[in-house]
């Protein structure tokens, strides 16, 4: 007996593995990301770059002039992320390891120093506004570093 799947429940599946990371889409088709891949001089060139980065590929590729092609950088992202050397924010979003230790430090000073953090603080402690620290901050609340009451964020104890 054949069993099939609806297209629904398999783009639901194929849509929660992408943003798992267990899945790269490419060119109108999902592929497994390459574990094993080993890096040319110019891609480890190209990955210490990514590496300084809290960043989407197509913001990289702008910041330099699409010298490096989208896909060969959406690429390399995943294959980060799949050795734990680069975080997932959210759907698009990489940052070091080494960034989130500097911005829990911060964070962690700052709430110790005035007992809460509120989005007004984001330029102070992090030096961005609050369109890009929003993911770093659903991040650490997701970890359990922070805790959202409201409008502001405590540390978690």
């Amino acid at each position: 007996m054949e069993t099939s799947i609806s297209s629904a429940v398999l783009r639901s599946v194929l849509e929660t593995l992408y943003s798992q990371g267990r899945l790269l889409f490419s060119n109108g088709h999902y592929q497994m990301p390459d574990q094993a891949m080993q890096l040319s001089a110019d891609q480890q060139k190209l990955q210490r770059l990514l590496m300084d980065f809290a960043i989407t590929a197509g913001h990289f590729c702008k910041i330099h002039q699409n010298k490096f092609g989208k896909k060969t950088v959406e690429k390399l992202l995943w294959h980060l992320k799949s050795k734990n050397q680069l975080i997932l924010l959210d759907d698009r979003r990489f940052i070091t390891p080494w960034a989130i230790a500097n911005i829990k430090d911060r964070l962690q000073r700052f709430i110790h120093q005035n007992g809460c953090f509120s989005m007004q603080d984001c330029q102070t402690v992090f030096g961005y506004g609050r369109s890009q620290a929003v993911v770093v901050l659903e991040y650490l609340d997701e970890i359990g570093f922070t805790v959202r009451q409201e409008n502001i964020r405590i540390l978690r104890e």
